[in-house]
């Protein structure tokens, strides 16, 4: 019985050691899982994962994978963010735009509509104004009232003129039978055509203002137009503005599209790795050949070039990216300079 306890005492070691190799290599691989886990899907992991990692990713191959993934993370997070403040901001300046361009069409409109009307009211007044001398300088011509009193007063005189046989039956007897009865022809003659000279005057200053009138309605028609012009133009512009803005929607789409392939091939990249790495380790312990070894850092060269490329695929997609928000901002300064 002794010789039992002390062959178990010096297996003891033995089984311990086996022990502690067996929990090291399932840490080891439930790091590594943890690892592809975060690289593939970084918003899933719960927070006792990261924990875990944090805690037990001590050995400076863990440790320096487990930073570059979270460095990686957080710069997509970064980058999504700026993106989508980018986006909000572009939109918010298209709107503000939208209300300038519509404010300043009202404003334009009411006071060109108030300028008329003043104008409208102004033109009222004058020809309150002119009526009476309109009225005065139509007042001596035939069909007249003031035409048919002289009528009628040359007829009562002709009427006399024949009572006392005076009448010759020439032409315009009036004159003399008037004179002989003291009353002035010429005078009064003379007197008509000065009314009839003011009239005349009168005319010509009403067809004036008629004129002037007409002039202004014209202009009034023409600033109309321009109005609808203008509006006709502001319509445009919100219309191209608008799409613009759904182009915009389109682009930030496509970005998102564009973050998600990258985020696919670097979680690829992240498992052709843990494979290389599972690889290496297992031929490690093994103990292969030098030939086999050889094809190992063949397969490692191959995934190092793989990754190397794809690292250069992602920046250019961060160049294309960039060059994009280039142009976007250069639309906004031309829609900006669309603006009146």
């Amino acid at each position: 019985m002794i010789r039992v306890l002390t062959n178990h005492g010096s297996n003891q070691p033995e089984v311990m050691d086996r022990e502690r190799r067996a929990s090291e290599l399932a840490k080891d691989k439930a790091i590594t899982q943890l690892l592809a886990d975060l690289a593939e899907a970084p918003s899933r992991l719960r927070g006792s994962s990261i924990r875990f990692l944090k805690e037990h990713a001590t050995s400076m191959k863990h440790r320096s994978r487990y930073q570059s993934v979270m460095t990686f993370v957080a710069e997509l997070k970064k980058r999504e963010r700026d993106r989508m403040a980018e986006n909000d901001r572009f939109t918010r300046q298209i709107v503000v735009l939208n209300c300038e361009v519509a404010a300043d069409a009202l404003d334009e409109a009411e006071s060109n509509q108030t300028e008329l009307d003043e104008e409208n009211e102004r033109l009222r007044a004058t020809v309150r104004e002119l009526r009476p001398a309109l009225k005065t300088a139509k007042a001596g011509r035939p069909g007249t009232v003031k035409y048919a009193a002289l009528t009628a007063e040359t007829r009562k005189l002709k009427a006399v003129a024949q009572k006392r046989g005076e009448w010759t039956g020439l032409e315009r007897p009036e004159k003399r039978l008037m004179e002989e009865c003291g009353i002035c022809v010429s005078k009064q003659l003379e007197a008509n055509l000065q009314e009839g000279a003011k009239s005349a005057d009168t005319t010509v200053e009403c067809a004036a203002f008629v004129q002037d009138n007409d002039e202004l309605r014209a202009e009034w028609m023409k600033s109309r137009a321009e109005v609808e012009n203008v509006r006709t133009e502001i319509e445009g512009t919100g219309i191209e503005l608008r799409k613009k803005d759904a182009e915009l929607k389109k682009n930030e789409t496509e970005l998102k599209k564009k973050h998600a392939e990258l985020n696919k091939r670097d979680a690829e990249l992240e498992k052709t790795k843990a494979e290389l790495e599972s690889l290496k380790r297992g031929q490690e312990r093994k103990g292969r050949s030098a030939a086999p070894k050889t094809m190992t850092d063949g397969t490692k060269s191959t995934a190092v070039k793989e990754m190397q490329t794809a690292m250069d695929e992602l920046d250019e997609r961060s160049q294309q990216d960039e060059a994009e928000d280039k142009r976007l901002k250069s639309k906004l300064r031309k829609l900006k300079g669309l603006v009146p």
